[in-house]
C-alpha cells in the first residue's frame, strides 16, 4: 500500500503551513521520463504543485511497471491523490470502488488498511513511517477499527537505525491492569 499526503487541497491548514515554511518561490516543473533530476530536491519539493506532479508521475509509472514484477499472490494498493484507489496485480491494475479524502497520509493509511482487512483475510501488517504521530495513531486504530489484525508493527528509522515497534505488544501492555 502506497499512501501519499494530498497536496491538491487549497486552502487547508497544511497548505497554509507549507506556504509559510517555503523559503522562496519555486516554479512548477512538469516531470516526465525525459526530465533531468532536480539539483536540489528540497527546493523542488517546496512547491506543492511539484509534489503533485512527482506523485502523479510515480503512480503512473508504478501502474505500468509493477504488474510486471509482482508474483501471483502479491498486490499493491495505490492511494491516488484524487482520493481514488488503484489495485495493482501481476495481471494488471484496476480502479477500486473505495475513496478516501484524508489530507494526511498519517490518517489516510489507516482508512486504507481497514478497507483492506475487510476485503482480504489479513491478520498482520507492517506500517512504514518515520512519524511519531503514526505510532500513537496505530495504537488507537488497533484498539478500535483494526481489531481484525492480531499483529501490527511500525517500521521506523533510516539507514542502519531501522527498527520495528510491536504495536500489538505495546497495546497489550497498556491494556493490562497494574
Amino acid at each position: 500500500m502506497l499512501v501519499p499526503d494530498r497536496y491538491d487541497i487549497f486552502p487547508s491548514i497544511k497548505s497554509t503551513e507549507r506556504i509559510r515554511r517555503q523559503k522562496k518561490c519555486v516554479q512548477e516543473i512538469e516531470i516526465n521520463s525525459n526530465h533531468k533530476i532536480p539539483s536540489s530536491w528540497k527546493v523542488y519539493l517546496d512547491n506543492p504543485k511539484n509534489k503533485i506532479n512527482l506523485v502523479n508521475y510515480l503512480f503512473e509509472y508504478w501502474l505500468n511497471f509493477l504488474p510486471l514484477s509482482l508474483k501471483e499472490t502479491q498486490c499493491v494498493y495505490l492511494a491516488n491523490l484524487n482520493g481514488t484507489t488503484s489495485l495493482i496485480k501481476n495481471i494488471g491494475s484496476c480502479q477500486l470502488n473505495f475513496t478516501c479524502d484524508h489530507e494526511e497520509a498519517d490518517t489516510k493509511m489507516f482508512a486504507y488498511l481497514e478497507h483492506i482487512i475487510q476485503e482480504i483475510p489479513v491478520q498482520r501488517a507492517i506500517i512504514h513511517s518515520p512519524d511519531t504521530d503514526v505510532a500513537i495513531i496505530s495504537l488507537y486504530q488497533l484498539a478500535t477499527s483494526l481489531k481484525l489484525l492480531s499483529l501490527l508493527w511500525l517500521k521506523t528509522g533510516v539507514g542502519s537505525n531501522i527498527r520495528y515497534i510491536s504495536i500489538h505488544e505495546v497495546l497489550s501492555e497498556l491494556e493490562d491492569p497494574i
